[in-house]
């Protein structure tokens, strides 16, 4: 985990810029793929942890333009990659949701949470009836492609 970094590279040539965005410890980038890949973006989307934890505790919005920052947590839990979903026909784009795992180890379970993406506002969750081994993800392939897995 570190500190979220944006480096220009110039195509002439050249030096590349570094410019610190927000200081961390962050992880697990996320912005509007759909809508801003390869371009200039405006918002990112980061698993954040306190200083008191050694995992994330916080999602994260960082507004790059304007420096501000929005927070979602859930005291004792510890929220994974947060992943970005367009509204369909989106014009803005933080137009969407975040859908993120959060583990909560006294309970014993996860959950998917579901956050209105301009906000950080909760707009649902659903209760897994056990838990994901945190930072637990991957790609996973039916019988017909077995070669096709990773975790």
């Amino acid at each position: 985990m570190g500190d979220l970094y944006r480096y220009r590279l110039p195509l002439s040539g050249g030096e590349a810029d570094r410019e610190c965005l927000h200081r961390g410890p962050v992880e697990f980038p996320m912005v509007n793929y759909r809508q801003v890949n390869g371009e200039r973006h405006r918002y990112v989307y980061l698993a954040e942890t306190d200083t008191g934890s050694s995992l994330p505790t916080d999602l994260t919005k960082v507004d790059v333009e304007s420096g501000t920052v929005r927070r979602w947590r859930e005291s004792g839990t510890h929220p994974g990659e947060p992943v970005f979903v367009s509204a369909p026909d989106s014009a803005a784009e933080d137009d969407g949701v975040l859908l993120s795992i959060v583990l909560n180890p006294e309970a014993d379970r996860s959950e998917l949470v579901c956050l209105d993406a301009e906000t950080l506002r909760e707009c649902g969750r659903a209760r897994l009836p056990h838990r994901l081994p945190y930072g637990f993800h991957g790609q996973f392939y039916g019988p017909s492609s077995p070669g096709q897995s990773m975790a």
